[in-house]
């Protein structure tokens, strides 16, 4: 994982709206609306959109535990909130998904 994230941090990250599966394993940052938020066993699914786009989010155990300790309690993200959100492009059931993997991935605005 570590590598990873400095391997991406190499990368020129994408914008939304140009998010496919062919960026699979690159960094795409973004500001856009929560259009919804899930909690199972600890991990965080979030629906983030921005332009008419929409991208699924998720935040694993770890480090959810970990932002929840440091920067953000993600229990208390509400739909509708604008947010910024930074992660790794991989593909989850043919679609692309996002990432976290810092404890600095979301910020709300």
């Amino acid at each position: 994982m570590c590598l990873l994230f400095f391997y991406a941090r190499e990368i020129e990250p994408v914008q939304l709206s140009q998010v496919t599966l062919a960026d699979e394993g690159r960094l795409a940052r973004f500001t856009g609306y929560l259009e919804s938020v899930r909690e199972s066993d600890n991990n965080y699914f979030l629906s983030v959109c921005s332009g008419g786009e929409c991208v699924k989010c998720v935040v694993f155990a770890r480090l959810a535990e970990s932002m929840d300790e440091k920067t953000i309690d993600l229990d208390e993200l509400e739909s509708g909130a604008w947010v910024s959100f930074e992660g790794i492009v991989r593909e989850y059931q043919g679609e692309p998904e996002l990432v976290a993997i810092t404890e600095s991935a979301i910020e709300v605005k």
